[in-house]
């Protein structure tokens, strides 16, 4: 019992005299609601703690090349300095999916005034196969966009269009999707999702094709 500060049941252990007990050292503190909590050590667990510490901070002096009293500081700049390079990498990436966009763009078909690029990728992120379909449907109005990427024997599929196509995305995603025991989503613009490779990716991209060419005849009709 501390006067005025804090009651503890018992907890097991029943030293005689308060050295018993030996040193105690606050590790930490949160608050909880109205009250506090604190975390410690006591008794030879302190000296256990501290050598666990102690390994700690002497790994660290050695990566980073510095004395125990500039860990913090070392620490801040690298941090800093990841952070300069995310965004640098970020930026990098956003030019090398313009360039992309733009390869694709010169090398696509004209179908009834439609810009078809239907293509085939390995171990692509769907976060980025998003951005590049939005990149090419906000340049070419025309365009209609199939990309499929196999990653670890499954496929990532994503579908968009430019304001002049009149292709619902979502339908389009839908049945491409049945093929492969699928789940995805998305509005008329843009859908993705993903389901197993159970077909080639060449014969994959053909039956999408002609749901495809299904589509724009219904349409037509």
């Amino acid at each position: 019992m501390i006067d005025e500060f804090d009651y503890n049941g018992c907890g097991g252990t029943h030293p005689s005299a308060t050295g018993e007990v030996g040193a105690i050292k606050v590790l930490n503190w949160e608050r909880q609601r109205k009250k506090i909590r604190l975390y410690f050590v006591c008794g030879n667990r302190v000296i256990t703690q501290f050598d666990q510490k102690q390994k700690v901070i002497v790994e660290l002096t050695g990566l980073l090349n510095r004395p125990e009293g500039e860990l913090s500081e070392a620490v801040k700049r690298l941090l800093e300095n990841v952070k300069k390079l995310d965004k640098a990498l970020l930026e990098s990436n956003e030019k090398n999916l313009q360039y992309e966009a733009n390869e694709l763009l010169a090398k696509s078909a004209i179908q009834n005034d439609t810009v078809m690029m239907m293509e085939t990728f390995s171990d692509r992120s769907i976060q980025e196969l998003q951005k590049l379909a939005k990149m090419i449907a906000d340049r070419e109005k025309r365009a209609l966009i199939f990309f499929l990427s196999e990653n670890d024997h499954r496929f990532q599929l994503v579908c968009g269009r430019g304001e002049a196509n009149k292709m619902n995305m979502r339908d389009l995603m839908q049945e491409s999707l049945s093929l492969i025991d699928g789940k995805g989503g998305g509005n008329k613009m843009f859908a993705q999702g993903g389901g197993t490779a159970l077909l080639t990716k060449e014969e994959f991209m053909k039956n999408v094709m002609n749901i495809i060419a299904t589509q724009i005849n219904s349409e037509e009709n």
